[in-house]
């Protein structure tokens, strides 16, 4: 799991992959672990899997520039719970 630009402003893309039919959760924390963003929730399909996030919260508001966390979470029935976290820097 990898997002690019990183830092980025205002528009990043986080990419990761799932063998197979995962139950995915895709979410964006403060490092503070307030999650402001969810961007993947549900099922999808195994292979690459690309989500744009504009820096924006919940409410469509966006967010102040600084460090925020993403959080995988995939779950299948072969490969079992995953969970992967990465840090990516928004730019003023």
């Amino acid at each position: 799991m990898q997002n690019f630009p990183n830092p980025f402003h205002p528009t990043t893309t986080i990419r990761f992959a799932v063998p197979e039919r995962s139950a995915v959760r895709l979410s964006v924390f403060t490092v503070l672990g307030q999650e402001v963003a969810t961007l993947v929730d549900g099922e999808v399909g195994p292979g690459y899997q690309s989500v744009e996030w504009k820096a924006v919260d919940k409410n469509g508001r966006v967010l102040a520039p600084g460090i925020y966390l993403y959080r995988l979470q995939a779950k299948s029935l072969k490969t079992g719970v995953f969970h992967q976290v990465r840090k990516m820097v928004l730019l003023k």
